[in-house]
């Protein structure tokens, strides 16, 4: 499981403000900070809206987009 792999600083605690089922899929959203971040789940997910969980950031699977343009930073 990534979550166990991942070191302390790539792991934050957020409050879902969203859960969205999406196929095979589940789109959580969440702030951080002033940025709203959206994390592509398992459908297996116990996560609920509301609920304060654990997230790990893996940088090599993560986009970045510029808030006034739209577009990907890379």
């Amino acid at each position: 499981d990534f979550l166990e792999k991942a070191s302390d600083g790539s792991i934050i605690n957020a409050k879902i403000r969203v859960f969205e089922l999406m196929g095979a899929e589940v789109y959580l959203y969440f702030d951080l900070g002033e940025d709203q971040i959206t994390a592509r789940v398992s459908p297996s997910t116990k996560a609920k809206v509301g609920e304060t969980t654990k997230f790990a950031f893996d940088m090599e699977k993560s986009y970045l987009f510029d808030p006034e343009t739209k577009l990907i930073i890379e």
